[in-house]
């Protein structure tokens, strides 16, 4: 199967009821590619969701805690990559070229995932703060606000949130 072909045939996965292996299949026709080709096809497919009827209760969940790599695999290919594809990443959120909420739910997570091994939110903040700043275009602005705003609102509790809300809201 073709890349491009494969793409229409994962989009499709739900509409067309595909198995989770065939849907697996599909995707790893794009991991031999080379890193340039491979990173734009994973951001397209970002909100590409593993058919599956499993749920977090079962047993290959109990081990972890669920995050968007364990049932979007471009999620998971995104973070493999590490800091080789965080320009992209930033761009995509940034930018949203899909209109996607759940791709680029899933870019931010992958954004906090390549930050540090620890998860460091306040150093993904950080770096989106920087990344702003460069930005002359409004609307790339505002989603990159979005995108601290979503991290502060979905990540920042517990112990972390002292910290992780003053590198939110600071400037």
């Amino acid at each position: 199967m073709a890349p491009d072909a494969a793409i229409t045939y994962i989009q499709r996965a739900k509409e067309n009821h595909i198995s989770e292996s065939c849907f697996r299949a599909a995707f790893n026709i794009f991991l031999p590619l080379p890193t340039e080709k491979k990173i734009p096809i994973l951001l397209e497919l970002l909100s590409a969701r593993i058919p599956t009827e499993r749920n977090d209760g079962d047993p290959e969940f109990v081990t972890r805690i669920p995050g968007p790599d364990l049932y979007y695999p471009a999620v998971e290919a995104l973070i493999n990559l590490g800091e080789v594809a965080e320009p992209a990443v930033l761009d995509y959120i940034a930018s949203d070229p899909y209109g996607d909420r759940v791709g680029w739910e899933n870019a931010v997570f992958v954004h906090l995932m390549h930050q540090t091994q620890f998860f460091n939110i306040v150093h993904a903040i950080t770096t989106l703060k920087v990344k702003r700043a460069e930005l002359k275009d409004t609307a790339k602005i505002s989603r990159i606000s979005e995108a601290i705003k979503y991290i502060d609102d979905k990540y920042c509790q517990n112990s972390l949130g002292a910290a992780c809300r003053a590198a939110a809201e600071s400037p």
